[in-house]
């Protein structure tokens, strides 16, 4: 085992009604609900569309796997996705984008005795990230969309007791409901961060950039989605989106075909230790 995990996470393990193992809910459950689904579906005759099945990596970070399936074309003539992110068997119709920032304020370093004949930069970045979180309340949630969310992922500075720091950074991941409230957080951050004079002393750069999508309600194969997966999974299916960013504005950087985001396991699940999915759950999708 690694880390605080209690089973081995490379190898599964079943028990009471789960299967543990990295990655078993994040979203090789999904894997697996697809890889059946196009099983069934050619035990079952010739669909009436060409069906493709992609399984990409690296959506934790830089989404590489999906950005070389929209390089190559792989979806250029696709008229539905279906993407099998963890949501415990509710049909996504939505998700938030995937704001990721680095915000570095520079100070001026000094001995660890004189501390006033420097600039510290962990307080800097310590008032900004304060007032930030702040400032996050004020944005406003959607019924469909949800709350925007702000993740203070990573700081990092100074060298060590004795030096005033003279540089600290901040990484962040929002999760925002819109472009529009996108580009007002941008200029929240410029703003605070530009502040009392420490324009000279703050920088930002943006780590990644993923728009928020809706799909097409009234598209007939959402619709035909929807409809079947109340009857499987017995759930009313109201429309809501996902508090996460899938490989979706990857793989479709320009247009937005009609999908759904659905998938066995939980999103709670996710970078946990102990990881599982329920059984239950993949049988049901």
């Amino acid at each position: 085992p690694l880390g605080n995990w209690t089973r081995s996470p490379f190898s599964p393990t079943e028990e009471g009604g789960r299967i543990y193992g990295l990655g078993s809910s994040d979203m090789k459950g999904g894997a697996v609900m697809l890889i059946e689904a196009m099983k069934s579906i050619k035990e079952n005759g010739k669909p009436r569309h060409t069906l493709k099945l992609l399984l990409s990596a690296d959506e934790e970070w830089k989404y590489r796997g999906a950005k070389m399936f929209q390089q190559k074309g792989l979806l250029d003539d696709a008229i539905f996705t279906v993407i099998a992110e963890p949501t415990e068997g509710e049909v996504m119709l939505g998700e938030k984008s995937e704001f990721w920032v680095r915000t570095t304020f520079h100070g001026k370093e000094a001995h660890g005795s004189t501390p006033e004949e420097g600039i510290n930069s962990i307080v800097l970045q310590y008032k900004f990230l304060l007032e930030l979180v702040e400032r996050m309340t004020t944005l406003k949630s959607s019924l469909i969309m949800g709350t925007p969310t702000l993740n203070i992922g990573k700081i990092q500075g100074g060298r060590q007791p004795n030096i005033v720091p003279e540089n600290c950074f901040a990484e962040l991941d929002f999760r925002l409901l819109s472009e529009q409230q996108r580009a007002q957080v941008e200029e929240i951050i410029k703003e605070i961060g530009e502040s009392k004079n420490r324009k000279e002393e703050f920088s930002m750069e943006i780590l990644s950039d993923k728009r928020p999508l809706v799909s097409n309600y009234d598209d007939p194969f959402v619709k035909t989605f929807l409809e079947v997966a109340k009857k499987v999974t017995k759930m009313s299916q109201q429309t809501k989106a996902a508090p996460f960013c899938t490989d979706l504005p990857t793989l479709f950087p320009e247009r937005v075909v009609p999908f759904v985001i659905f998938g066995p396991g939980s999103i709670k699940q996710a970078n946990q230790p102990d990881e599982f999915i329920e059984k239950e759950s993949l049988s049901n999708s």
